[in-house]
């Protein structure tokens, strides 16, 4: 009897053990870098590619975080439509950092460095990304910071780019464009919003452009979240400017037109924004007072191509409003991670981890030709070589691109 037993039991463990075994042969359900058993040397290791992303999703920048997520899932549902990325479906976890809120970023983007990602979506807000980005750089963790701070990414290089690439360029030019289409202009009253780091920093850089062919910044007038508008509107129109030149929130920036509007002004080609613009609540409050003012932007919103005019449609009809340069970003760089991921034949193997985080940053940082949703766009060095626009207001909307082309050193 005890020998039976014995027999017994050993079948029943050698069972057991081979249960465990065949379990243990499965692949991870999620995750972008999880254990998995062997398989062939070039095959994922995971059932769900799982992209984290550090984005402003409460506060002043809310709208743009937003529009931002928006576009991304639109390329996760027509990535998964398509097949995945290898065969392995999609899916994005997001990590709210707020707006300027540096200790948040830094708890966010420790929770995601836990994960043990393969690369990161952001973080996308320059107070964010200078508070958090050496977290992701220690670890050698790609950052695709594609709406931060040109002057905050190329600090973390090669470990981080931004589609903000040469700010200063971008500003100097495009403001000259408009002197350049609008030559009375000689002096300009800049509105400004110094706690927003980034877009402070362009509005320096354009100043000094307007500057470089003349034209005097009379003042730069700071704006707050305030309710009443009018004391700024009467404060530049002492200083009795040519033009004006804004720099903050969008519903700011409309509030502001309109109080110079009653007062007198009635020449919108005197008004320049930067790309911040264009959100829905800006053509919704601007709705019929903007025409004939200028927006310079750093995307082809006249682009043709059938990418863009499908995702344009969709957001007209989700936003009641038209889409700014904000939406293809994230979109653009869903797509871009499918062809690294498949050019490279990443795994999500954890044994590759390191290997496979080094390869993604080198084909990052050096792309020859990619055609992104509304142009076709080369990366050299971490930096993105793509023109900025001009464009005059029209209709709501923006019309009349003028291409502020250059290529930068």
């Amino acid at each position: 009897m005890k020998k039976c037993m014995l027999v017994i039991m050993v079948i029943v463990m050698t069972f057991c053990i081979s249960l465990v075994a065949l379990a243990g042969s499965e692949k991870e359900t999620s995750g972008t870098a999880k254990e998995a058993a062997p398989v062939a040397s070039d095959e994922p290791c995971v059932d769900e590619w799982v992209f984290s992303n550090l984005m402003f999703m409460t506060g002043g920048w809310a709208p743009y975080g937003e529009m931002i997520v928006w576009g991304m899932n639109e390329a996760i549902d027509e990535i998964n439509a398509a097949g995945g990325i290898r065969g392995v479906p999609v899916r994005a976890e997001v990590y709210d950092t707020g707006t300027h809120q540096p200790e948040l970023a830094v708890t966010q983007m420790a929770k995601v460095l836990d994960t043990k990602p393969l690369l990161i979506m952001g973080p996308h807000g320059s107070t964010d990304a200078e508070a958090c980005s050496q977290l992701a750089y220690d670890e050698g963790v790609y950052m695709l910071q594609s709406t931060s701070s040109y002057d905050v990414a190329k600090k973390f290089r090669p470990w981080a780019n931004v589609w903000l690439t040469n700010t200063e360029q971008f500003a100097k030019t495009t403001g000259q464009k408009w002197i350049e289409r609008e030559p009375d202009i000689k002096s300009v009253v800049m509105f400004v919003q110094p706690e927003a780091s980034t877009w402070y920093e362009q509005s320096k850089h354009q100043s000094n452009g307007l500057k470089a062919v003349g034209v005097k910044v009379l003042e730069e007038i700071a704006v707050t979240e305030a309710v009443d508008f009018s004391p700024l509107a009467v404060r530049a129109l002492s200083h009795k400017p040519d033009g004006f030149v804004m720099y903050c929130y969008p519903e700011a920036m409309v509030k502001i037109v309109l109080e110079l509007q009653k007062r007198g002004v009635k020449e919108n080609r005197r008004f320049l924004f930067f790309h911040g613009a264009g959100t829905p609540e800006f053509w919704a409050l601007g709705k019929g007072y903007l025409d004939g003012a200028y927006q310079w932007s750093i995307f082809n919103s006249q682009a043709k191509s059938q990418k863009w005019q499908k995702l344009a449609d969709k957001f007209r009809e989700d936003f009641d409003g038209e889409p700014n340069w904000t939406v293809p970003t994230d979109y653009d760089s869903m797509y871009l991670i499918k062809k690294c991921f498949e050019d490279l034949k990443i795994t999500g193997c954890r044994d590759k981890l390191k290997e496979e985080r080094v390869k993604i940053q080198k084909y990052m940082n050096n792309v020859d030709s990619f055609e992104f949703a509304t142009m076709n766009i080369k990366i050299v060095d971490g930096e993105y070589k793509a023109p900025a626009f001009l464009y005059t207001i029209k209709g709501d909307k923006l019309e009349n691109p003028i291409n502020c082309g250059f290529e930068w050193k």
